[in-house]
């Protein structure tokens, strides 16, 4: 487990530091960009974790978010199979697939009925 303290936090800044020397030294961009890009980094990561923590913890949410995988998954499949749409169909092939993958594992207590386990096995079997 990765312990959040003051040495994470100097370790992390020498590891910028360190990327913005040696980006400036190659000429490759500024040393400043360098330094924004992480703390962009950092808040972005921050916002996605307060949301990943709440979809976690409630079943709806969770239930939504499995959803939005669903549909994110037919809606690449299906523009990448078709230029007319016609590829939504995809949803189906992977309703087939996924579907009984997770419900064999839920009831069968492999794994948790909890959002912290139901995530991130849904994104891989989908």
């Amino acid at each position: 487990m990765i312990v959040l303290g003051w040495r994470t936090a100097v370790a992390l800044a020498l590891l910028v530091w360190l990327a913005a020397v040696v980006s400036r030294a190659a000429r490759l961009v500024p040393g400043r960009a360098v330094v924004i890009a992480a703390a962009r980094a950092v808040l972005q990561l921050a916002a996605v974790s307060v949301v990943i923590v709440a979809v976690v913890r409630s079943p709806p949410l969770t239930a939504a978010f499995v959803a939005l995988m669903f549909v994110v998954a037919t809606a690449t499949a299906a523009r990448r199979m078709t230029d007319d749409r016609g590829g939504l169909l995809a949803g189906l092939s992977i309703a087939a697939g996924a579907l009984p993958v997770l419900a064999i594992v839920l009831v069968s207590g492999a794994v948790p009925a909890r959002g912290i386990a139901i995530v991130p096995v849904t994104g891989i079997v989908i």
